[in-house]
């Protein structure tokens, strides 16, 4: 009897890129936590690589062969993609009558029963929203990218709230008067975008994305702009930028955003000096004084984290609320010992499993 099976096509893995199926380790490790964190019988899990091919060099971080490396694994060619009614590039072996994502779960199902839980781990965005909504409500399904990093992402934000206003009872009405900023637009941060504007409120105007082209904008018609999916469409602020929407401290500057959020996966350091130093002055300009900055690097491993702990705390003279995908030594800071927050959604999914 299998109680939980986590599969993912290693096509996105964060920090990493396509591993296609050399990224077995993913599901591994992620049933390794749901053992040590959850309870779960490790006998009653299976981990899952669905094998539909793998990119080049291209595509993966290091530029690494790995499809057609001697020792690969995996099959020994491209991944076959077609265009969705979006206009993405997507796998074409997950889409149509009989298509293999289908014929998995349901043969998931079939042997185990409904009440096996199939998680999505580290599918390209372009696919893991379509088939979470194709599926979420025909099986006990769950994306770990999409809706894990998204709840531990907004629990985080209330908890820097908690930490400036140890006397506020309403988080969420406080959390709607603040402005964020989510560098990088994949699984973790389009989820955690979506979740601020659709379950805490915040308006769609505070809530600015980026991606490789800068600032995520689209015309009043919708018909124009710089996103590359629906779902970066949805978080699209209306209209062009009129500053350069490329460089992120003049982002910064513009936005003015209480919250910096990293999942870029592939630009370790990008919050340098000057980017800390910017969200401080922000926060400097704001009629109250304003807060302390709110710094999320959740790019795994800590090698390409968007900041290290150490460095945050330095360029911002102590003054930031820092959370990390990996976790980070503490630190003494101004003569005081600071533990770095871990924003990880193996602190959701265990207990959204059961």
């Amino acid at each position: 009897e299998c109680q939980c099976m986590v599969f993912s096509d290693g096509n996105r893995i964060l920090g990493l890129g396509d591993l296609g199926a050399w990224g077995m380790g993913i599901p591994i490790g992620k049933l390794d936590l749901y053992t040590v964190c959850g309870g779960f019988d490790p006998s009653r899990t299976i981990p899952v690589i669905i094998d539909a091919g793998c990119s080049g060099p291209e595509g993966n971080t290091d530029k690494l062969v790995i499809r057609d490396h001697k020792m690969y694994t995996g099959l020994k060619q491209d991944r076959v993609k077609q265009k969705s009614p979006a206009g993405t590039d997507v796998n074409s072996a997950y889409y149509g009558e009989d298509n293999l994502i289908d014929e998995f779960m349901r043969s998931a199902t079939e042997l185990f029963g409904k009440g096996c839980l199939l998680q999505f781990e580290d599918f390209n965005s372009n696919d893991a929203f379509p088939l979470l909504a194709e599926y979420r409500e025909k099986f006990l399904c769950y994306n770990d990218d999409i809706q894990g990093t998204a709840s531990v992402v907004v629990a985080a934000i209330l908890g820097a709230v908690k930490v400036q206003k140890p006397e506020c009872e309403d988080l969420i009405t406080e959390v709607r008067s603040m402005r964020f900023l989510f560098h990088g637009a994949g699984s973790a941060n389009l989820g955690g975008a979506t979740l601020l504007m659709a379950e805490a409120g915040v308006p769609a105007s505070s809530v600015v994305c980026t991606n490789s082209k800068g600032v995520i904008w689209k015309s009043e018609d919708g018909k124009e702009g710089t996103f590359r999916n629906d779902e970066q469409k949805a978080v699209a602020q209306v209209g062009k930028p009129s500053f350069n929407s490329m460089d992120l401290v003049t982002i910064i500057q513009n936005v003015n955003p209480d919250v910096l959020i990293g999942a870029v996966g592939r630009d370790p350091g990008c919050f340098d000096k000057k980017v800390i130093e910017a969200l401080l002055e922000v926060q400097a300009e704001k009629p109250d004084g304003g807060g302390r900055p709110v710094v999320f690097a959740l790019s795994n491993p800590k090698t390409q984290a968007e900041v290290t702990a150490r460095d945050c705390y330095a360029f911002s003279g102590g003054k930031a609320i820092f959370g990390s995908g990996t976790r980070f030594p503490s630190e003494e800071v101004n003569g005081k010992v600071r533990e770095p927050g871990q924003v990880n959604n193996f602190f959701i999914f265990p207990g959204m499993s059961f």
